[in-house]
């Protein structure tokens, strides 16, 4: 008798065993085939959530990217001496605005009482404030004292030694001009090269300039110079 219960008690722990065993199966199945099923679940606040990280994102990349667009503004003071002993101090005042590679330039001397607009291209360098190399090409209007006009083209560099310290260096060749109702025409060329410190957006500059001007009048000509130039140029 004590054996039967025995073997009856045995059996049953050994059924109870099989089913919490077939029921953990059971259970183990459902919920690896409920998380399978979870990444392609589609709802309105996972959609919620990803549009606000992807915003975030795109605020973080704004904050953090470069803009395409650079401009400044410069003034300068120049001491110079022309072709006669009279000195020719005066301003001069530029301003440039990019798009990526490209921007365009005015610049106006008064003592040369020359304008000038150009075309800018960069071929080498991330932008403006930085080691770089631009290719120019634009025109030119000279008052010799009737305005003459007349193409231009050159190179611009700027080369960093360190973070804020480096150089500047420029050559125009002046084209020569169409004739204006005295008949005059000038050509010649515009040489400046000097060192800057950057002030983080605020560049403090000096330079040497050269200002060689061809006319075929042979009159004394104001823009016929050399001297030195000290100024600065605000980025924004």
């Amino acid at each position: 008798m004590k054996t039967s219960i025995k073997l009856l008690f045995l059996f049953l722990i050994l059924l109870l065993n099989t089913n919490f065993a077939k029921a953990d199966d059971v259970y183990t199945f459902v919920v690896h085939k409920q998380e399978a099923k979870k990444p392609g679940r589609w709802s309105l606040s996972d959609w919620l959530d990803t549009r606000d990280r992807m915003r975030m994102m795109d605020l973080w990349l704004a904050i953090h990217s470069p803009t395409p667009y650079e401009f400044y503004i410069e003034g300068d003071y120049l001491f110079s001496n022309g072709t006669s002993t009279v000195r020719h101090d005066a301003a001069n005042v530029k301003a440039a605005a990019y798009a990526s590679i490209f921007g365009l330039s005015g610049d106006h001397d008064w003592a040369a009482q020359r304008t000038e607009a150009v075309f800018l291209l960069r071929i080498f360098g991330l932008h403006a404030q930085a080691t770089n190399i631009t290719l120019l090409g634009g025109m030119r209007w000279e008052n010799y004292p009737e305005t003459v006009h007349g193409a231009l083209a050159g190179l611009a560099s700027t080369i960093y030694i360190t973070k804020y310290v480096g150089f500047d260096g420029s050559y125009k060749y002046f084209f020569k001009s169409a004739a204006n109702s005295f008949g005059t025409r000038s050509s010649g060329y515009r040489f400046e090269v000097g060192p800057f410190i950057d002030f983080k957006f605020f560049r403090v500059l000096g330079a040497y300039f050269s200002d060689h001007i061809i006319l075929n009048s042979g009159s004394p000509n104001p823009a016929d110079r050399h001297g030195i130039l000290i100024g600065g140029r605000l980025f924004f």
